[in-house]
């Protein structure tokens, strides 16, 4: 399902500040917030699709540049659910179908 996030303001009159992602939320292949948080052996995690796709053509860390031991992913369960707590306390999650445009 896709969704469209709203940021939530406070206070009605006040412009609503851009709440910017701790680091750690975002890929650092594709530099975007994870949704699929998975760990790779070099101990750092990835975005799953960004991760595989890395994968297929090297055998090294994205971050680091060293030889991977093996290329096991396992799903990051306590950052994805950080992720998930952070989106829910700045941003209202709406079903793209249920926003329409004039």
């Amino acid at each position: 399902c896709s969704y469209l996030a709203y940021r939530i303001s406070s206070h009605p009159s006040q412009p609503v500040m851009d709440t910017a992602a701790p680091p750690s939320f975002l890929c650092p292949i594709g530099q975007e917030i994870m949704r699929d948080p998975v760990a790779c052996a070099d101990g750092h995690s990835y975005e799953r699709v960004n991760i595989e796709r890395w994968l297929a053509t090297n055998n090294t860390s994205p971050r680091t540049g060293a030889q991977l031991p093996n290329n096991a992913l396992i799903p990051n369960h306590a950052l994805r659910n950080s992720i998930e707590e952070w989106l829910s306390a700045n941003f209202k999650l709406v079903p793209r179908s249920a926003v329409h445009f004039d």
